[in-house]
Order: structure tokens, then sequence, then C-alpha cells
């Protein structure tokens, strides 16, 4: 199982500058429902990357319990994009969940074995609509294996300054990768 950790230094105090307003953005695995306190849509823009980003989550690294989804298509242009995506085809999907080593938290960052997401997207509007399902491998806290298959749907309004603002806030967070 291949996961990336994070860690905050010094366990500053996370900023929840993003709860979910008039987003919608939940998860069912087995029998268990969940929405999303959290959630954030926004195009990324690096030097090699462009991309929609989708996220929903609850729980805080500070309370030891986050645990969500992030899930990214490559953006194309400002044309409606509507269609469905897996891996193999352009789709990145992962689940976080807390994690703390020593006084350390943070959290862990593990990549879908196999996910779909089908999405119709406005670019104009800003709104994105999506449903999801994905595999994840993972380790139980007594280091057994175990795997979630989370079925989800979302219902986003884009919100680039609320992303920025979020990432900003993440300066004092240091991470590296971890393969199991």
């Amino acid at each position: 199982m291949n996961f990336r950790d994070f860690y905050n230094k010094n366990n500053v105090p996370q900023i929840n500058n993003f709860e979910t307003e008039d987003n919608e953005f939940q998860w069912q695995i087995d029998s268990l429902s969940t929405e999303a306190q959290r959630t954030l849509f926004f195009k990324s823009s690096t030097t090699t990357d462009n991309s929609w980003i989708f996220y929903g989550s609850v729980g805080t690294v500070d309370s030891e319990d986050l645990f969500g989804f992030m899930l990214a298509v490559p953006y194309i242009n400002e044309d409606i994009l509507e269609g469905t995506y897996t891996l193999a085809a352009g789709l990145y999907c992962d689940h976080r969940h807390s994690i703390k080593k020593g006084e350390l938290k943070g959290w862990r960052v593990i990549a879908a074995g196999d996910a779909t997401l089908s999405i119709k997207l406005d670019p104009v509007k800003g709104t994105v609509e999506g449903e999801f399902e994905a595999t994840f491998a993972k380790t139980k806290p007594d280091e057994t294996p175990e795997q979630i298959r989370p079925k989800g749907t979302f219902n986003l309004k884009r919100d680039d300054l609320k992303a920025k603002q979020y990432f900003e806030a993440l300066a004092d967070t240091v991470w590296y990768t971890a393969t199991k």
C-alpha cells in the first residue's frame, strides 16, 4: 500500500475555513452514511498540471478524527464537462484520515486502487454534480489490512479563494512519503 503522511509542525491549530455552506458531499461505506462538514471545489493550477478538485471531509486533524475524500480530473477548458472518469482515464482519487506520531498530529493520504467518477461540471456557473465509488486498501490501527469501498455524491459550488486560503494555512505542515 502506498501512502503519504502529513504532520503539522508543533501542532499549530488548523484553520477550519471551508465549512460546507450550500455544498453537499456525502458518502456511504457499508451501511454508514456520512455528510461532509467541509468541502472544496476549485481549479488547481500548477506549472505542470491544471485540474478540477472536489473534496469533502468530516472531523479535523486537531481533534484526531479527520476522514474524507479528494477527487480530481484534468482541466481541459471552460466548456461544460460531462462524463465518466476512471483512474486509467485521468481521474485521481484519495482517502484521508487522521494519524498521530508521538505528539505530532497529522493525516494519511491513501490513493484509490480503483475508482470511477461521473460528473457534470459547468465552469461558467461554477457548479459541479458528481457520483463516485472507489476501493482503498488501508490498515487498521492494529496494523491489520482492510478495504473500504465508499460510494458517494456531491453537488458543489466553486470557490477558488476559499481553497487558496486553506492551502496558505497549511504553511506549517511537513510531509514525507512512506510505503508499506
